[in-house]
């Protein structure tokens, strides 16, 4: 069966799923446009192959069509893949989350493979181009820097950071009981560093603030000492 579109085979994957996913939902290009705010015209060099949609738009396109599947998007749909197995599609889960927590932190591709250590330029366009996931070491290592709640990353439940757990922590301890062994090691360990980390904080700062103390004290003392010393000579004049 010939292609409706003749430039498809200059097209990224990404962009054949976006405009897939486009025509299942049934919206015009004109629609999206108005919804995002982009000019109708980048839709003409998308189709062409000229250009990919961009992480700023997709993250937009999501944002306004709720209905879209961003995960296939993303990723593509491996559920139809007779090779694919459980453990792949959770594996695909926490990197479509990953994915998400990174448009969601408005971060580039660049500084996020630039600060982790478990992760190369070459890894992380291959994750975006939906060619490989995201490792574990990867993303206990992504959790810990962006202070990002782990078992949202590896579950999809409770808040995706780790300032917004106070809230739903009652939550979160229900929804970490149908955790994995693994699962909750990771979790437990991504949480004891985090709270370390927390500690040295708080004990660096009360250093800080004892040394500050006993500087003025002893700055109060030596003042007086001083009026002290010219209030006698006073005297003694």
């Amino acid at each position: 069966m010939e292609s409706k579109n003749k430039n498809e085979a200059n097209l990224s994957d990404l962009t054949k799923r976006f405009l897939e996913e486009v025509e299942r939902m049934g919206v015009s290009f004109y629609n999206i446009a108005k919804s995002t705010g982009v000019k109708e015209a980048m839709f003409t060099k998308i189709k062409r192959g000229i250009q990919e949609p961009s992480k700023k738009f997709l993250s937009k396109f999501a944002e306004c069509f709720p209905d879209a599947n961003m995960k296939y998007i993303y990723l593509g749909n491996e559920k139809n893949n007779a090779e694919h197995d459980i453990n792949n599609e959770a594996f695909n889960d926490y990197t479509y989350r990953f994915l998400e927590t990174i448009e969601k932190l408005e971060l580039t591709d660049y500084k996020v493979w630039n600060t982790l250590e478990n992760l190369s330029k070459a890894t992380m366009s291959k994750i975006r181009r939906g060619i490989c996931g995201v490792s574990m070491n990867t993303l206990q290592e992504f959790c810990q820097t962006y202070q990002v709640n782990a078992n949202y990353i590896l579950t999809g439940k409770g808040p995706m950071f780790i300032e917004d757990e106070d809230s739903g922590s009652s939550q979160q301890d229900t929804d970490s009981m149908s955790l994995s062994y693994d699962e909750l090691s990771r979790l437990y360990e991504t949480t004891v560093s985090r709270y370390e980390r927390l500690f040295g904080k708080l004990e660096k700062q009360f250093n800080e603030l004892e040394q500050t103390i006993t500087k003025a004290r002893n700055e109060l003392e030596q003042a007086l000492l001083d009026v002290k010393n010219v209030l006698e000579e006073k005297k003694t004049a």
